[in-house]
């Protein structure tokens, strides 16, 4: 091999490498998604919905390379299932950290009681989405950036959305593109 060849040779392998290293998290994902749509019987516990957010907060800066502010409110407890609002609470806060420019990521969550139902309140400083694709967002593989942009499957708010509905709740967003978004995440306060 010429020296021209062999470097065309390293960079193949690396996009195969690259390549296989996402098949591989689409597949842990398409099973992940596929698990949460089965209709077994959900166990319902009181969760602390405080110590959920702190533990999401203290496990993405074990492998997150950006400075992250979390503002937490005073969250209730709830009844609900532990392994779905831990998902939900980390797959939101990932995403406000993963599409963020800033050299801060700043995330608030924040909680109001509303008749029946828990609502829980997720602001990022984020990039923003356009208005057209609140609904795109939520649907399987449906990405708005490619991977060179931001890393990412396009499963995570897919899952997020099939657990809420699980536990009977429903999740929608506000945003300014170019200035962050708002997740609003209603969950009922007793499950049926």
């Amino acid at each position: 091999f010429d020296k021209g060849k062999m470097e065309h040779f390293k960079e193949y392998l690396g996009f195969i490498k690259q390549g296989t290293a996402q098949m591989q998290l689409l597949i842990t994902g398409i099973l992940e998604f596929s698990r949460f749509n089965q209709q077994v019987q959900i166990e319902i516990m009181e969760v602390d919905l405080n110590k959920v957010a702190y533990y999401i907060h203290s496990q993405t800066q074990n492998f997150i390379n950006k400075k992250v502010e979390l503002e937490i409110g005073e969250l209730p407890t709830i009844q609900s299932n532990l392994t779905f609002v831990n998902a939900i609470f980390q797959n939101i806060i990932e995403n406000g950290i993963r599409y963020n420019e800033s050299e801060t990521a700043k995330i608030s969550i924040t909680y109001k009681s509303e008749n029946q139902k828990h609502l829980l309140i997720f602001r990022d400083n984020g990039i923003g989405i356009e208005a057209k694709y609140y609904n795109k967002i939520f649907e399987m593989f449906q990405r708005l950036h490619g991977d060179y942009q931001y890393e990412g499957t396009g499963i995570g708010l897919a899952m997020t959305k099939k657990m809420i509905e699980r536990l009977d709740g429903k999740i929608w967003l506000e945003s300014d593109f170019g200035q962050g978004s708002t997740f609003f995440v209603e969950l009922p306060k007793t499950k049926n």
